[in-house]
């Protein structure tokens, strides 16, 4: 059970963010989506109940184990690029991929909570809001270009950077300096990195984002035929016999435990 409380909606001015997620929550049919079962509210809080995942932040597991070997990485990437693909096939673009919005149920599995970002979009039209978590924001959103679901496609490179190296690729504590790195757009891949996972995250950080692997009206015809990915992505997440690797075993000592 998500609870608000109703003077913070109102003194923070989400109101249309908490429209826009209970819509979004409504809406989504996908097992990559956190379920929604209704909501209610009373004199101070607004109440919105999901769907329980019982394995906790994606977030936590990551701060436990410092990062990912390269398969779990490769699951969750999938999972969530399930997620993304439904979304935006129903004119929705999520704008605030990050591990602390990635939630694990009982077998493992990932899916997309927190949708008061997101927003709804058709093919062709950009927003020009300015919204997200610095270390994940797109260069076109830091220049006010007008962004559409291409950013969700960086977002997802960030995403697979941080999983496989235990930080994003931008980092600072002075948000400042984040933009300043993004809009440089340069970074370094750790050495133990393979060649795959490199790849694939470049062509998803693209500066332009004409540019970004998967920015097509279906994601998977450009993630899924990727290296990193091998041909059973859809296999080994859908699959009723293909749990995720097992999150016990599948990471490396960051490099600074080295």
């Amino acid at each position: 059970l998500k609870r608000i409380r109703k003077d913070w909606v109102v003194r923070t001015r989400q109101q249309e963010h908490m429209l826009t997620e209970r819509r979004v929550l409504a809406r989504s049919r996908c097992p990559f989506i956190v379920g929604f079962f209704g909501s209610f509210r009373d004199a101070q809080h607004i109440y919105l109940l999901l769907e329980f995942c019982q394995g906790g932040e994606l977030w936590t597991k990551l701060r436990e184990v410092r990062c990912f070997e390269e398969p779990l990485a490769v699951f969750c990437s999938a999972c969530v690029v399930e997620g993304l693909e439904y979304l935006h096939g129903h004119g929705i673009v999520y704008r605030d991929l990050k591990p602390e919005n990635l939630m694990l149920d009982q077998l493992g599995y990932v899916k997309l909570v927190d949708f008061g970002f997101a927003k709804e979009l058709e093919r062709g039209e950009k927003t020009f809001s300015f919204c997200g978590t610095p270390e994940y924001l797109a260069p076109e959103m830091l220049c006010h270009e007008g962004h559409d679901f291409a950013v969700d496609f960086w977002m997802l490179g960030i995403l697979v950077f941080e999983m496989l190296v235990g930080r994003p690729p931008f980092h600072s504590t002075d948000p400042q300096k984040i933009y300043s790195r993004i809009l440089d757009g340069i970074f370094s891949f750790p050495a133990f990195l393979s060649e795959a996972a490199c790849s694939l995250i470049a062509k998803l950080c693209r500066r332009r984002p004409g540019q970004r692997l998967g920015n097509t009206a279906n994601v998977k015809q450009g993630i899924s035929c990727h290296p990193l990915r091998g041909p059973s992505w859809v296999r080994r997440v859908r699959g009723p016999t293909a749990p995720p690797p097992d999150r016990r075993t599948a990471s490396r000592p960051s490099p600074a435990a080295r």
